[in-house]
């Protein structure tokens, strides 16, 4: 822990997905190797208690991610409060346990406008902080549920 510390302190990260699960737990882990957060996801409530615990070391962008128009949001906010982005971390995602095809088509659509055009989208958009930095990460997270189908 004491080297990650080292090669992360003082470091901005935008997480997405933070109001739960993997993105939750990283933002949690970023904040203990010194990271200051943007924390972004579509629950404010759980996104502002997420940063009460973290005691300051992050700030909420509550922003719905299947919405090209709610992208730049975050890194608007990246942007104004830090003015440099070191750590993209996409772990924003969905999920059905429906047959594919009883599925809603508007479902399957939000899931692929989720877990794969907003990854898309805002990677782009970030690039031009992230470069900005003599290094920076992009951490995409992604799940068993994009290579094995269920079957039930």
């Amino acid at each position: 822990m004491v080297a990650m510390k080292q090669g992360l302190d003082g470091k901005t990260a935008l997480v997405t997905g933070a109001s739960s699960g993997i993105g939750r737990a990283i933002a949690h882990r970023l904040v203990a190797a010194g990271c200051q957060l943007v924390l972004s996801g579509r629950n404010k409530e759980r996104l502002q208690a997420l940063a009460d615990e973290l005691d300051g070391a992050a700030i909420v962008a509550p922003q719905d991610l299947s919405q090209p128009s709610e992208i730049a949001s975050s890194l608007d906010l990246v942007q104004s409060k830090y003015g440099m982005l070191d750590i993209l971390v996409l772990s924003a995602g969905l999920f059905s346990n429906n047959e594919f095809a009883e599925e809603d088509i508007e479902v399957s659509q939000r899931m692929i406008d989720v877990n794969l055009t907003s990854v898309v989208q805002l990677t782009h958009a970030a690039l031009p902080l992230l470069k900005r930095q003599e290094r920076s990460e992009i951490l995409a997270i992604g799940s068993i549920a994009a290579d094995v189908g269920i079957i039930k």
